[in-house]
């Protein structure tokens, strides 16, 4: 990932998590998205069967020309277009899933959970990039539950919303039923937040965070600045590490791959 943009500057702190997450040693690993071609590329050389789904055709060719451009080999490689909730991968294929875009659509947590969770080998993970949100956008309104402030929390209750609107993503999830619901199938290892300047940045202001930062070292300067800042509470987007442990009921051990040549994958 280059550093040459705020949002770039803005999700380093979770790809450097990512990278130092994942094991080259591994076998066949599920990109949720046609995110990280270079990634991509690295695994394919290590000899690591890569199954991408995107329903995004020209996010999916180019990420394919991309990866093959890098990748002196891309018989490993897989595609399948259609939405990842109608697609029934074998149990126990998968050493690692990517999820970068967050929970796909078509789908909530819960059932995304499950499923991905399928699909892992024992002792596996999910690394998943999430828009949130807590509860309390501004904190007022566990404040005042109880006590004589009461009768005030319909009104706080309006404010947090109007914040929550302003400060954090549509489509952000509560960052606390998320990890309710991640809790059910996988087990949370590591939660790293994103700074809470430059995610909302670029959120509010996309045209201005993907544009070229022209001066030397400003990107730099201000995703360092941002990263001091990080916190859960404040944070617009984590990364999650969630692991299919043996201690979380029955796990499937049928040693099943995919075979790219049937899912599009092509040299």
């Amino acid at each position: 990932m280059a550093d040459d943009t705020l949002r770039d500057a803005s999700e380093k702190p979770l790809y450097d998590a990512l990278r130092g997450w994942i094991d080259n040693r591994i076998g066949n690993v599920l990109f949720l998205g046609a995110r990280f071609p270079e990634l991509a590329a690295e695994m394919l050389e290590r000899g690591i069967s890569v199954m991408v789904v995107d329903v995004d055709m020209p996010r999916m060719e180019a990420f394919q020309k991309e990866t093959r451009a890098v990748s002196g080999s891309s018989r490993r490689l897989g595609f399948d277009p259609r939405p990842y909730d109608s697609i029934r991968f074998e149990a126990s294929s998968f050493n690692f899933a990517l999820a970068w875009d967050g929970v796909p659509g078509g789908m909530d947590a819960p059932a995304f959970c499950k499923k991905v969770r399928r699909e892992l080998k024992a002792g596996s993970n999910l690394y998943l990039r999430v828009p949130v949100r807590p509860a309390s956008p501004l904190g007022l309104a566990p404040r005042i539950a109880e006590g004589p402030a009461a009768r005030l929390l319909p009104a706080v209750a309006r404010i947090e919303r109007l914040a929550g609107d302003l400060l954090y993503a549509p489509d952000a999830l509560d960052l606390e039923a998320l990890r309710e619901a991640l809790g059910r199938w996988l087990k949370i290892e590591e939660v790293v937040p994103a700074g809470p300047l430059l995610s909302r940045l670029s959120m509010r202001v996309p045209g201005l965070a993907d544009a070229a930062v022209t001066l030397p070292g400003v990107s730099r300067i201000l995703g360092q600045l941002d990263q001091r800042l990080r916190t859960e509470r404040w944070a617009t987007e984590v990364l999650i590490r969630a692991s299919k442990t043996l201690d979380m009921g029955k796990v499937f051990l049928t040693g099943s791959r995919f075979d790219p040549s049937l899912s599009g994958g092509r040299d």
